[in-house]
């Protein structure tokens, strides 16, 4: 029996084994066939290095970080805290309406001090706000955020500077100036101080993307806060209402670093931290500084004018599709296109026509409107700037003496603002053109004289816009004026619907809206146009088959 069962054991092991062996032998030329497709993918479809060649380089943390702290000590005793205070004149207890249960008395048996009964009257609070900047002369010039020491739109009461470690009070700074365009702010510390130290200012237009920088500020008033991180983006067009073109970086910015400085790893001032984009408030890796280049002109122009003027051409600017660019010829898909030109202006009198496309001005890249604006707003009023621009496909250069910039009320005037006209009672119109959405009639004497238009006004008044269809797609509005359909001035009724329904690709136009120029793109064959055709020819059919089935 033992012998037996040792036999039967014996068998059992070694079909175990025969198993094993089995599956294995299945497996491997599987798996070995797999690496060899995938080693033959390699090259064909990815990279699997980035180079052949092995590094020998080791990371030497000890250096990194003496590298780190010195940067951080040479830097940061030129960033101050700002600390400001603001008086301000309030309605009591919640505003209109609410009354304060300590007003009661005097509601009804009057003020015993006099200044009537005392009830909802305006009080006088203090504001105060935090921020960040950095000194970057031995005069005690301070640079930081226009909002900074504007909290409520007007100068604060009081500001005060204190140091790197610093306890006490704090110095007192007055106000230089302020670019609210720009968001940047001179100060100057009113006691003359020694051995400051001073951060000296980068060159922005040089920065690149990916690059190491550090942000030191004051956030939530946790002083000199030392954050890391690296360039993330250029030339962000963050706020319509700000000039600049700003830097983006994940160095974590936060409420009181407003006004800081963003350094490079040589130590220099490329940027001031003015904004983050935030749901909660609080830093999530997408902070904005503004350009130092930006910010040199207007310390320049504070310091030795105590204002800011910006260089003007007159001209009116829009962003350019690559389908208008393409309708104007040009081989290229970004720009800064010409609406406009305001007689008498620089680039009227340089020659400068509308339809013009801009690519380059002041040897830099025109990739948008703000770009075009960036370079002629920072240029020296009475200096000139070259101009490289498409005109009917073909590459042209000119030059352009920059002036100063006029007044908004007089810029509005000479046709900057094109906002839509109110609206206003007319007689009954034309029906709405079932191909082009567009109810056109003559520009008549009363519609002049409601739009303010003078005889220099040619076109045909855009009554009404059929909502969906072409005219609304293309962005034509009702009160709009069509002026030029492809470049060619229209002068009656006729002529404009002739042109638009007989039309089977893109137009350009040319539309009067309030005191401005708008060039837009009327696409005949686009998609919500084949829609409407289709529904409108389907309408007709099923109308014509109820007909014959009546008549049957």
């Amino acid at each position: 029996m033992k012998h037996s069962f040792k036999k039967i054991l014996s068998v059992l092991v070694v079909v175990v084994m025969v198993f094993v062996l089995s599956q294995v032998s299945i497996r491997w030329p599987q798996e070995a066939e797999a690496q060899k497709s995938a080693e033959g993918s390699s090259g064909k479809y990815w990279t699997e290095s980035a180079s052949d060649k092995k590094s020998d380089a080791k990371f030497d943390v000890e250096a990194y970080n003496k590298f780190m702290t010195d940067l951080v000590k040479s830097t940061a005793p030129a960033v101050v805290n700002i600390y400001t205070k603001t008086k301000m004149r309030v309605r009591r207890y919640g505003g209109p309406g609410m009354m304060d249960p300590n007003d009661i008395f005097r509601y009804f048996f009057g003020n015993p001090f006099g200044g009537g009964p005392g009830f909802d009257m305006p009080q006088q609070q203090e504001s105060q706000s935090l921020g960040t900047g950095f000194i970057i002369n031995l005069d005690g010039i301070i640079i930081s955020n226009a909002h900074v020491v504007q909290p409520n739109g007007r100068p604060a009461d009081e500001i005060s500077i204190k140091f790197k470690d610093q306890d006490a009070k704090g110095y007192e700074a007055k106000l230089i100036g302020v670019d609210p365009s720009t968001d940047v702010a001179v100060l100057k510390l009113k006691k003359k101080m020694k051995n400051l130290t001073v951060l000296p200012l980068g060159d922005s237009d040089k920065v690149q993307q990916g690059e190491g920088v550090i942000a030191i500020g004051n956030p939530f008033g946790q002083s000199n806060t030392v954050t890391r991180g690296i360039i993330s983006a250029l030339g962000r067009e963050v706020d319509p209402r700000n000039r600049a073109n700003f830097i983006q970086t994940d160095a974590s910015i936060n409420p009181g670093n407003s006004g800081g400085p963003l350094i490079n790893l040589k130590g220099e001032a490329i940027g001031i931290n003015s904004m983050i984009y935030s749901q909660t408030g609080s830093s999530v890796g997408i902070g904005y500084a503004i350009p130092m280049n930006i910010a040199k002109n207007v310390i320049r122009q504070i310091l030795d004018h105590g204002e800011v003027t910006y260089g003007w051409i007159g001209v009116g600017l829009a962003e350019v599709s690559p389908e208008i660019a393409a309708q104007l010829g040009a081989p290229v898909q970004e720009g800064a296109l010409i609406q406009e030109v305001f007689p008498g202006g620089p680039a009227d009198k340089t020659g400068i026509q509308a339809y013009d496309l801009v690519v380059e001005a002041g040897g830099k890249p025109v990739k948008s409107t703000r770009d075009l604006m960036t370079v002629v707003g920072s240029a020296k009023i009475g200096s000139k700037v070259e101009m490289k621009l498409y005109r009917d496909g073909k590459l042209m250069k000119t030059s352009v003496e920059i002036a100063k910039r006029e007044s908004e009320s007089k810029i509005a005037k000479l046709g900057r603002g094109a906002k839509r006209a109110e609206p206003f009672e007319q007689p009954k119109g034309p029906k709405v053109s079932e191909k082009t959405g567009l109810a056109l009639t003559e520009l008549s004497p009363q519609v002049r004289r409601k739009l303010g238009f003078d005889g220099s006004v040619q076109g045909v008044f855009v009554h009404n816009v059929e909502q969906g269809s072409l005219a609304d797609e293309a962005g034509i509005a009702p009160g709009d004026v069509i002026e030029e359909i492809n470049r060619k001035a229209v002068k009656s009724v006729s002529e404009a619907e002739k042109l638009l329904s007989g039309a089977k690709g893109s137009l350009l136009l040319k539309v009067r809206r309030g005191n401005a120029s708008v060039i837009m793109l009327f696409e005949a064959d686009s998609s919500q146009a084949k829609k409407s055709q289709k529904k409108s020819d389907e309408e007709k059919n099923e109308s014509s088959a109820g007909s014959m089935d009546e008549e049957e």
